[in-house]
């Protein structure tokens, strides 16, 4: 992604995995592997369409700086709320800055 100022990464998420509690129980607990910045992403009428159709849960789109510990089967927690992951477009450049698409499921 071209033209993205630092700036812009504005505000603090955590990332992480649910991994399963260990205790036998059926339950996955949060754990968080880093703190990042991000930075909100204007859609299009579009993309809102598009992805609002594919799931039931709020659909979000932040921009990070290129990571490549974020992967599919993670989740960012912003606001108190957990969002999992559902697409990461990555730009392997130099400043590369990485399109995460974000679902939240009640």
């Amino acid at each position: 992604m071209k033209n993205v100022r630092l700036a812009r990464l504005n505000k603090r998420a955590a990332y992480g995995e649910f991994t399963p509690s260990g205790d036998g129980e059926p339950t996955e607990v949060w754990h968080e592997v880093m703190t990042l910045f991000y930075g909100s992403y204007k859609q299009t009428l579009k993309d809102v369409q598009q992805l609002s159709g594919e799931g039931s849960g709020e659909v979000k789109v932040i921009i990070i700086r290129h990571n490549e510990r974020v992967t599919n089967s993670g989740a960012f927690q912003i606001n108190g709320k957990q969002y999992n992951v559902k697409q990461v477009l990555p730009d392997d450049d130099v400043n590369g800055m990485d399109l995460v698409t974000l679902e939240y499921e009640e």
